[in-house]
């Protein structure tokens, strides 16, 4: 799949109030005019080279204005060298992106002039497969429009710190994460991510990747819900993927119902039934037969699913969770969960997702995420029970190899799709 990342410049990349306001102020003083203030000047940073002259340059002589914007711009690209900076972990952000095969792309209200002086200021062009200017044609949206077109890719990501660039990732349907670091960081709102630091861009486009690889399967064909299972062993990330997924799939204007076999728990008196406590487990611990009869086998059928259900309390043992489900032909159902893809409820996912951990890795995030809450001897438990029961499921059921995308998310700032 090819994925391209597209940034705006100034207060995504560029920290441009470092040059910019020496360069009004020399030039303001060298014509013994007053200079504008400093949160007028930031206020105007990312306008076009028209709208950001007319709008801070004030004199009514039509010859003085030529002249400050003329001086302005000379300055500015003198202080860019001296004065002005990336932001910090900048380019080792762009490295890793571009090694780990995303298309960079540059959009930028900039005149072509000032986009080049920085380019060439900070070797960065080598990065950019993409490179957009202002144009006395196009804006930033149809900008955005050429490089969806010209990359080809199936994931775009805009990144800027305006509303500018959000609006122009929403025109053309694609991801936008809002850098809240940048000149706008107060009011740049509607963005379907933000970040407050540029290198965390690199882990939320990892896991985007592996969203839009889920998105791309989704297909209302045959006149029913589609349903998308998450499945792992214990820690593994499925409930915060299954959050995930369905944050971006709301965000890209689908209909979704989220759904964990957490909330499915049989009763103690049927889940300790058994004699052996891994089988038990296995057969007792959760009642797949009411998933599959009041929402699967419905939905398999074309049928509308628009109902409560009254759903076990773990803490009370008693039936007092009430759970609303809403769901016609056109939405997508999210089910996450462990012993996921077995009977009787494996015949009706139509996408399977694995989240593939180490079992070291399980204890090792069971020390920060249990021990805590229950202390050091709840590792035991997952010793003598949680993997015993995770390594039955997995030699019986194979859910690896029947399912449709598998994730090694030993690193989860980093996963990756092993096989799709």
């Amino acid at each position: 799949m090819n994925k391209v990342i597209i940034f705006d410049l100034d207060g995504t990349l560029y920290q441009t109030h470092l040059g910019l306001l020496s360069a009004v102020n020399r030039a303001y003083t060298e014509l013994g005019l007053t200079s504008p203030s400093e949160q007028d000047v930031l206020n105007l940073i990312g306008e076009t080279s028209e709208n950001f002259f007319a709008k801070l340059i004030k004199p009514n002589n039509q010859a003085i204005k030529r002249e400050l914007a003329d001086k302005i711009s000379h300055y500015e690209k003198l202080y860019a060298k001296k004065q002005g900076r990336l932001y910090d972990k900048t380019l080792e952000t762009l490295v890793e992106l571009k090694n780990n095969n995303y298309q960079l792309a540059l959009c930028t209200n900039g005149s072509e002039s000032y986009v080049a002086n920085i380019l060439a200021t900070y070797d960065l062009g080598k990065y950019f497969s993409f490179v957009k200017h202002k144009d006395p044609v196009k804006n930033k949206a149809q900008h955005v429009k050429d490089i969806v077109t010209e990359s080809k890719a199936g994931l775009v990501v805009m990144v800027g710190d305006s509303d500018h660039d959000i609006a122009a990732a929403r025109v053309n349907k694609v991801v936008s994460i809002g850098a809240r670091y940048g000149y706008r960081q107060h009011t740049i709102s509607g963005a379907d991510y933000f970040i407050e630091d540029i290198t965390e861009i690199v882990s939320l486009v990892y896991q985007l990747e592996i969203l839009c690889e889920v998105e791309n399967r989704i297909s209302f064909k045959n006149k029913k819900a589609y349903v998308i299972g998450i499945n792992g062993v214990d820690t593994s990330g499925k409930s915060v993927l299954a959050r995930a997924l369905n944050k971006y799939l709301v965000n890209r204007g689908h209909k979704v119902q989220l759904i964990s076999i957490d909330e499915f728990h049989n009763p103690s008196s049927i889940r300790y039934s058994g004699a052996n406590p891994i089988d038990s487990y296995i057969d007792f611990a959760f009642n797949l037969e009411l998933l599959k009869t009041e929402i699967l086998l419905p939905i398999s059928k074309g049928e509308k699913v628009v109902k409560e259900l009254r759903l076990l309390d773990l803490n009370t043992d008693e039936f007092n969770i009430r759970k609303s489900l809403d769901i016609d032909s056109q939405t997508v159902v999210i089910i996450e969960g462990v012993l996921l893809y077995r009977e009787p409820i494996d015949e009706f996912f139509d996408t399977r997702v694995y989240l593939d951990i180490s079992f070291d890795e399980v204890l090792s995030r069971a020390r920060i995420r249990d021990v805590p809450k229950y202390g050091t001897a709840f590792l035991q438990r997952y010793r003598s029970k949680y993997i015993p029961i995770q390594k039955k499921y997995l030699s019986k059921y194979q859910p690896q190899s029947k399912s449709h995308i598998v994730v090694d998310n030993n690193n989860y700032n980093k996963p990756e799709i092993i096989r799709s």
